[in-house]
């Protein structure tokens, strides 16, 4: 049996309007560094756009200028909320998960590894965290150890479904559409459909199209 989740603390549960985030237009699964055209090679999308339609923060500015760029001045209000609460206190482990969903999103890999680690040593358990890490190793090259910890979170710990999303990434990342559509399936499965991004469905769709034809 799997073991229960202190809280539930899965970002995807705590942010459903930002899961749509993670799909641009063309039908592309975004989350910092990890954007991977799922099945439209031939449309393009307009670079920093999310699938609502409105820019990120710095979105345009980073496209512009490279992900190695000094995106501190434009954090938003929240996330500099949360640097201060992480710094006032190691313990704050809500602020580390949002704190390092930020960084990851914004493309600081290293600053996000030391923070995903800093909330971890305080809660080894926090389910968000967990998959902060999972996708951070394949930031670091480690894609077999990032599917292998990611694979075990989203079979063991009830609330870590958005590592579903990832999975699929790295399986198309790798050319295995099979895999990303069993991934993306189960994800439609397993969360709510009010907190699933409305691209899903079309996607899945078109997936289920080209693994039944083989196309690769």
């Amino acid at each position: 049996p799997r073991p229960q989740a202190p809280a539930p603390t899965g970002w995807a549960s705590r942010n459903p309007q930002l899961v749509g985030a993670l799909w641009g237009a063309g039908i592309m699964v975004f989350f910092g560094g990890l954007g991977y055209l799922l099945v439209s090679e031939q449309q393009t999308r307009t670079d920093g756009m999310e699938a609502t339609g409105r820019m990120p923060p710095g979105g345009a500015a980073t496209q512009q200028q490279g992900a190695g760029m000094d995106e501190q001045m434009q954090e938003g209000p929240e996330m500099q909320e949360a640097r201060a609460r992480l710094n006032a206190n190691a313990g704050d482990v809500d602020a580390a998960a949002l704190l390092s969903h930020e960084l990851i999103r914004r493309q600081q890999f290293d600053e996000a590894v030391k923070v995903t680690a800093k909330g971890l040593a305080a809660d080894p358990f926090n389910v968000e965290l967990k998959v902060h890490r999972g996708v951070l190793r394949a930031t670091q090259g480690d894609m077999a150890g990032a599917e292998a910890e990611l694979t075990a979170l989203v079979d063991t710990w009830p609330d870590a479904q958005e590592a579903l999303i990832f999975l699929g990434s790295l399986a198309l990342r790798r050319g295995d559409k099979a895999a990303a559509l069993a991934h993306f399936e189960r994800f439609s499965v397993e969360v709510p459909r009010n907190m699933q991004p409305p691209q899903l469905g079309p996607a899945i769709a078109q997936l289920r199209a080209e693994v039944a034809g083989g196309m690769p």
